[in-house]
C-alpha cells in the first residue's frame, strides 16, 4: 500500500511502479468473489435473495483533527491544465493543493495513441500520455477510473492508463485487472490518517466490466467495478387502469372478471409498471452488486480512519442525462447503505449538472459535483493544439453525443435558452432556474470538508465556472465571479433543502456547517 505523505507526493512526480502498484492490490481489502453469482463481471445468474444489511451505526471517523477532503467533479482533458496553469486556474488548484486528501474522477483514457495504433476505441478522446502527472500537479491524490468513458479504448486502454497512472504515482480506485481488484478499496496513507476510497460506475457501456475468470473457463479481464439497474416505469392510477385493461385484453383464455383493485405493480408486454401518484422512474438495483459495494466499503472502513464511496451515475428520478436534479432513488437507497456500512463522504458525479447535499446521520452526500476541468478535443476538433487520433482507426473523431463535450458549431449563433424546451435544454446541459435563469454544465462547485473530533466540523463549497475568460481557456476551472457564484449557491442551497441541509451564502462561497 502507498504510504507516502502528501507533501513526498507532490515533491516526487513519479514513484516507482511497484510501489504504487501496491496501492492497487491490497489483499486485505479484497472481497472473495462469491461463486454462482452475478456481480458486474459477466458472472451468471443470482440468488434470488440476498440477506438485508445490519449495521448498528456507522463507524467512527478515526483521522486527526483538522483533516480536510476535497470532494472534486469530473476531470476530462487532452492537453495540460498546469504547465504552466493560468492564473485564474492556479488559484482554484491552490485550494486544492492545501488539503489533506483531495480525489477526482479521471473521466477518460490516457494513453500515446501515436505509438499504440493498436489501441482502438470510440468515446471522448483519449488523454494526452502526460494527463496523469498534470492531474497530480493540480493537487490531486487518488482518482476513480469508474466511469462510462474509462474504458472507451477497451481493456489495452484502460491498462495503459493505469501503467500511466502508477507511473505518475497516483493512485487509482473502481478499475483493476478483474473484479475483486475492481470492486476493492484503494488505500492511501496521510499525515493524518488512512484513507480509503471504493469507487464504481452506474453509467457505463457493453463490455466495460471487469471480469473474474473461473478455474477452467474465461480469464480475468481488465475493466471497472459496475452497479447494475433496471429502469422501471411509476405510472399514475389512470394510467395504470389503462394497462390493466391492454393486461387482461392479452391474456389467453376466456376472459376474466374485471380487477376493481389497482395494482401496486403490473408487469404488461415484459414491462413492469409500478403505481405511484406521479409519473417518473424506479431504478432497481441488481442485489448482487449493491451487496458487493456495500461490503467492500465495510471492509475499507475497517482498515482505515476515513472512507469515501464515489459513483459516476447519469441517471435521475425521471431518466438519464437529463437536467432533473431530483437522484435517481437507486442512488439514495445505495447512498444511505454505505454510510450505514462506514463511508464517511459519499461523491456523486457524472450528469453534468450540480445536485443537492444530503447530510445522513452526520456524514455528507454529494448527490453530483459535476466537473472540476472539462476540456480538450484535439487541435482541428473544437479548439485544443493536441493532435488526433491517427486517421482511418476507430478513435477516429466522434459525433458529439450523450457524455462528449459539447462543441457549438462554427458560425452559427448560439441558441437562446429562453426558447427550448425543457428536453433541449437538458440535450444543451441546461437548467431553467426558478429565477428565469440557466444553469450550464460550465458551472459547477468543488467543495471541502473538514472534520475534528471524529465528527464534520464544516463544509466548503466554492463555485467554479469553466467557461472561457480573457485569462484562460474553456474547460479548466476559475473560482466563479460573484454573479455566477450566486447563481450556484442559490441554486444548490434550493435543491439541497428537500434533504433538510442547509446552505448559508458568505460571499462566493457556500456553508454547511451542521
Amino acid at each position: 500500500m502507498l504510504l507516502t505523505s502528501r507533501a513526498a507526493a507532490v515533491a516526487i512526480l513519479c514513484l516507482t511502479l511497484t510501489r504504487t502498484a501496491a496501492a492497487q492490490s491490497d489483499p486485505s481489502l479484497r472481497a472473495q468473489p462469491q461463486d454462482g453469482r452475478g456481480g458486474g463481471g459477466g458472472r451468471q445468474g443470482g440468488p434470488t435473495s440476498l440477506a438485508p444489511f445490519f449495521f448498528a451505526s456507522p463507524p467512527p471517523v478515526t483521522v486527526k483533527d483538522g483533516f480536510t477532503y476535497a470532494v472534486l467533479g469530473d476531470i476530462s482533458q487532452v492537453g495540460p491544465v498546469t504547465q504552466p496553469a493560468a492564473a485564474p486556474v492556479e488559484r482554484v488548484l491552490q485550494i486544492v493543493r492545501r488539503v489533506d486528501f483531495a480525489l477526482a474522477n479521471n473521466e477518460g483514457t490516457a494513453f500515446d495513441y501515436k505509438s499504440m495504433p493498436w489501441i482502438q476505441g470510440s468515446g471522448m478522446f483519449p488523454m494526452d500520455s502526460g494527463a496523469p502527472i498534470d492531474i497530480k500537479n493540480m493537487g490531486v491524490d487518488m482518482v476513480t477510473l469508474a466511469n462510462n468513458h474509462g474504458a472507451d479504448y477497451g481493456p489495452g486502454g484502460l491498462l495503459e492508463n493505469m501503467r500511466l497512472l502508477q507511473a505518475a504515482g497516483l493512485p487509482y480506485a473502481g478499475a483493476g485487472n478483474n473484479l475483486r481488484e475492481a470492486r476493492a478499496a484503494t488505500l492511501l496513507t496521510t499525515p493524518k490518517g488512512r484513507v480509503t476510497v471504493v469507487a464504481a460506475a452506474g453509467t457505463f457501456k457493453d463490455g466495460f466490466s471487469a471480469v473474474d475468470g473461473r478455474r477452467g473457463g474465461d480469464a480475468d479481464r481488465p475493466g471497472i467495478s459496475l452497479v447494475r439497474t433496471t429502469p422501471i416505469n411509476r405510472v399514475t392510477p389512470r394510467e395504470m387502469a389503462l394497462l390493466q385493461q391492454l393486461n387482461a385484453m392479452r391474456r389467453e383464455g376466456p376472459p376474466a372478471a374485471p380487477d376493481t383493485a389497482l395494482p401496486q405493480r403490473l408487469t404488461v408486454l415484459g414491462q413492469t409498471y409500478l403505481f405511484s401518484d406521479a409519473p417518473g422512474i424506479s431504478w432497481q438495483m441488481n442485489p448482487v452488486d449493491q451487496r458487493e459495494i456495500v461490503q467492500a466499503v465495510h471492509t475499507a472502513k475497517q482498515n482505515s480512519d476515513f472512507t469515501v464511496f464515489t459513483i459516476h451515475a447519469h441517471q435521475s428520478a425521471t431518466g438519464s442525462d437529463d437536467n432533473n436534479p431530483v437522484p435517481a432513488d437507486y442512488l439514495v437507497e445505495l447512498f444511505h447503505n454505505v454510510v450505514d456500512a462506514g463511508a464517511d463522504v459519499v461523491a456523486g458525479h457524472g450528469n453534468h449538472l450540480i445536485r443537492g447535499i444530503e447530510i445522513y446521520k452526520g456524514k455528507p452526500i454529494f448527490y453530483d459535483v459535476a466537473s472540476f476541468s472539462f476540456s480538450g478535443r484535439p487541435g482541428g476538433v473544437g479548439g485544443g493544439n493536441q493532435g488526433g487520433p491517427p486517421a482511418g482507426g476507430r478513435g477516429n473523431q466522434q459525433p458529439a453525443g450523450r457524455g462528449n463535450q459539447p462543441t457549438p458549431a462554427p458560425a452559427t449563433a448560439a441558441p437562446n435558452p429562453a426558447q427550448m424546451t425543457n428536453a433541449q435544454l437538458s440535450e444543451n446541459y441546461m437548467r431553467a432556474l426558478p429565477d428565469g435563469q440557466f444553469l450550464s454544465m460550465w458551472e459547477c462547485f468543488f467543495a471541502t470538508t473538514e472534520w475534528a473530533g471524529g465528527t464534520l466540523k464544516e463544509i466548503r463549497i466554492y463555485p467554479i465556472d469553466l467557461n472561457p475568460s480573457p485569462d484562460k481557456p474553456k474547460g479548466p476551472p476559475a473560482l466563479a465571479s460573484p454573479a455566477v457564484a450566486k447563481k450556484i449557491l442559490e441554486e444548490l442551497r434550493r435543491i439541497s433543502a428537500p434533504f433538510g441541509t442547509k446552505v448559508q451564502i458568505e460571499g462566493e462561497v457556500g456553508i454547511i456547517r451542521p
